[in-house]
């Protein structure tokens, strides 16, 4: 699995639409299986309490590590290329279709394949 960094794309592109990704472990691990160039991290930008944000990127990287992904750079947010006339609604929507489809024993490599299946194919 290649490191966090490679998964996410700086800089803008001409094609599609950047959407905020949640701001959980969720959306962190969403980042990390998209394809090359279809994510990247921003700053976060925090109106919440020092512990309040320890305490968030504590659950992020807990998070990513039952899934077998290496923790991501503290201090950031993620976003999603999205191609155009794509919501983000719709694509979390398939990631949870497929998760309880091919994960709903809780298996994490499951989740993890069935998450990237689907966003190669919506963001190819």
């Amino acid at each position: 699995m290649p490191p966090p960094g490679d998964a996410l794309a700086p800089g803008e592109s001409s094609e599609g639409h950047w959407v905020p990704l949640p701001a959980n472990g969720w959306g962190a691990l969403v980042a990390y299986l998209a394809p090359s160039g279809t994510a990247r991290a921003i700053p976060r930008t925090d109106p919440d309490a020092p512990d309040d944000v320890a305490l968030y990127e504590r659950y992020v990287r807990t998070y990513l590590a039952e899934h077998g992904v290496p923790a991501v750079p503290e201090g950031v947010a993620f976003e999603l290329r999205l191609p155009e006339g794509v919501e983000y609604a719709a694509v979390e929507s398939e990631l949870n279709v497929a998760v309880l489809r091919e994960a709903a024993d809780g298996d994490p490599a499951a989740e993890r394949e069935a998450m990237r299946r689907v966003l190669r194919r919506v963001l190819a």
